[in-house]
């Protein structure tokens, strides 16, 4: 019988080349799309970061432009910042109706031939309207008989003048539902809080006992209620953050000093004895019961941002009123408005946000390819 013999070599060179064959057809399915999928991925990656390069640039002439608002120092309300992630953009500033109101156009031009558009309007965190106005109510305003009122007035509820009473307008002045934008507590507290916060609390307890001496209060903070009495002098150093409510009373002479006062939540009672001199302003976030001397002239500006004011100063009142709910102007009593000093700009000097402004509230910020 003859015998079959296998020849293994020749098998397995066959099986080989089969192999050979099968790998190359795998490699021909597989790997064009793996480097279609690498190089779409490499290409969207690209794609994300040109966009982001022409965004940021583009929020790049926001940003100057909050800048200029910010600083008062609008010279230019057209202009081209070049060279900024390789794109030139193009920023145009339009003031809208409204003191403090801005639209902002920034335009990211690629080299490319693209573009990015960021759109965004602000209003500078500006209330100086406040300061021109003898009082300014989104309430109502009570003048108890004998009072005398002179300077505008303007409110969102009712004028409730007593009998005998008496309002003076100003030249060319009214009394009107005019009332400014009305800022949140937590804006002015945005405001007020940074120019404290790195002085730390000031060094003094509540209560704070004077005992015929002089003392100098601020920049710094009390962290909660601040009560002083006694006798003696209090000048402001700076800005005062009151993180409670604020009582004086006593034989105590408060000087501004051109700063302010800020209480987080109530003046409690500025009492008959106190006697107060400007400038400078003294705002509550709730309300305030004024009630001292002031024994000069210099403009004075009160407000309570989210409560009401109750005035019966001894004597004179010179400055503004501001009060959200209600102002009340108790019986035999003279309230007159007088102009805010003012700083080499022309912007009122006291230290309320307006004019040279350190903050801007953003309206919308969209972005358009």
């Amino acid at each position: 019988m003859k015998k079959f013999i296998a020849d293994f070599g020749k098998t397995q060179q066959g099986m080989v080349l089969v192999y050979v064959t099968l790998v190359l057809v795998l490699a021909i399915l597989v790997i064009p799309p793996i480097l279609q999928f690498g190089f779409g991925a490499h290409r969207s990656a690209q794609i994300r970061e040109d966009r982001l390069l022409k965004v940021y640039a583009a929020d790049t002439g926001i940003e100057d432009a909050y800048f200029r608002i910010i600083a008062g120092n609008i010279t230019d309300w057209d202009y081209t910042i070049p060279g900024v992630n390789g794109s030139d953009v193009h920023v145009k500033i339009e003031k809208k109706t409204g003191k403090g109101t801005y639209l902002i156009t920034s335009t990211a031009n690629n080299w490319d031939g693209t573009t990015t558009t960021i759109e965004s309007q602000t209003g500078a965190l500006n209330f100086n309207d406040f300061l021109y106005n003898v009082m300014s109510s989104q309430g109502d305003i009570k003048i108890a008989p004998g009072s005398y009122v002179y300077g505008n007035v303007t409110l969102n509820g009712k004028f409730v003048p007593k009998s005998s009473s008496s309002v003076i307008l100003e030249s060319g002045g009214n009394i009107s539902n005019n009332v400014p934008d009305w800022p949140d507590p937590g804006e002015l507290a945005d405001h007020y809080w940074p120019q404290v916060e790195s002085a730390g609390p000031i060094p003094y307890t509540s209560p704070l006992t004077l005992t015929e001496e002089s003392i100098t209060l601020g920049p710094g903070y009390i962290d909660g209620n601040l009560e002083i009495g006694g006798q003696g002098t209090v000048t402001l150093g700076g800005t005062l953050y009151v993180k409670g409510n604020l009582n004086v009373s006593g034989p105590v002479r408060l000087e501004l000093n051109g700063h302010t006062i800020y209480v987080e939540v109530s003046v409690d009672k500025i009492f008959q004895e106190v006697t107060i001199s400007g400038p400078g302003a003294i705002i509550a976030e709730i309300d305030v019961h004024f009630l001292p001397h002031q024994d000069s002239e210099e403009f004075i500006f009160v407000m309570s941002v989210d409560g009401r004011i109750k005035l019966n100063p001894q004597g004179s009142f010179f400055g503004s009123l501001a009060g959200i709910a209600e102002i009340e102007i108790l019986a035999g009593y003279h309230l007159e408005w007088v102009p805010p000093p003012e700083d080499e700009n022309g912007d009122p000097a006291i230290n309320f946000p307006g004019g040279a402004c350190t903050t801007v509230r953003v309206l919308y910020y969209i972005i358009r390819d």
